[in-house]
């Protein structure tokens, strides 16, 4: 280090004016959790949720108990049956302060603001109660995932060398707040490592606002389909005559 510069001068020189190109890298987006675990309380014939676990509000990390019933849905075009998810949450986030849990309570017993709900759809045609969460298969997820193999394979890569892409097995919305937008869910599923439930299924993924993209785009149609069609009675349950079975994952049917 240059001793001398760092003396105090007599007479300091003048700054020189110079022109910069400032660049800001884009926020990362707020994220929340979701965990869900199968219920060992639900068994046949019963309506119990078939998974039980919390999902956190992406921006104030309010975290919510959430309880998700598995049903059967017929895809129309290729005759499979696949599996879905519905739920609900709990009013007030378990891990806030007592003073925000009843403030969340008095917020809920007032009147939403007629103008907010068309708010809340206009990243999705879904109409969910106060709550309410769904989930639904991915539809685009083998085509994500051929994609990215005939891109590594382009660039001469081995694709089963090479760190699997992972896009999520199920996607969706949850009506966090009826003054709010929905948030939108990402939900992957993997098996347990803890060893009071070692190897069961469980549900794990994120929350965030849903971000303008190719992919949220593309996927609003299914995502209304199917769950208008059910409330118009138009939608099947159960397993067709002549169908192609595909269970995404196991739960009450």
């Amino acid at each position: 280090m240059d001793i001398v510069s760092t003396l105090p001068q007599p007479f300091p020189e003048p700054k020189k004016r110079t022109t910069a190109m400032t660049t800001t890298s884009p926020q990362p987006q707020p994220q929340g959790d979701i965990f869900a675990n199968i219920n060992r309380r639900h068994q046949h014939g019963d309506n119990l949720p078939a998974f039980e676990g919390t999902i956190q509000h992406p921006v104030t990390k309010a975290e919510h108990a959430m309880a998700l019933w598995a049903r059967e849905f017929v895809d129309k075009k290729t005759g499979e049956v696949k599996t879905y998810f519905r739920g609900r949450t709990a009013l007030v986030g378990r891990n806030l302060d007592v003073e925000a849990q009843l403030a969340a309570l008095v917020a809920a017993g007032k009147p939403a603001d007629e103008t907010l709900p068309e708010l809340a759809q206009d990243t999705s045609n879904l109409n969910l109660e106060p709550g309410e969460v769904l989930l639904f298969p991915n539809g685009f997820r083998e085509q994500l995932l051929a994609e990215h193999a005939a891109r590594l394979v382009a660039e001469g890569k081995d694709p089963e060398k090479e760190k699997p892409k992972n896009p999520p097995h199920y996607w969706g919305r949850w009506n966090a707040n009826p003054r709010e937008p929905l948030v939108s869910n990402s939900v992957w599923l993997s098996k347990s490592r803890v060893r009071r439930n070692y190897g069961e299924l469980v549900l794990s993924g994120f929350t965030q606002y849903p971000q303008p993209s190719r992919n949220h785009a593309d996927q609003q149609h299914p995502a209304s389909s199917i769950f208008d069609l059910e409330r118009q009675g138009v939608l099947s349950r159960g397993m067709p005559d002549k169908g192609k079975r595909k269970t995404d994952a196991a739960g009450d049917r």
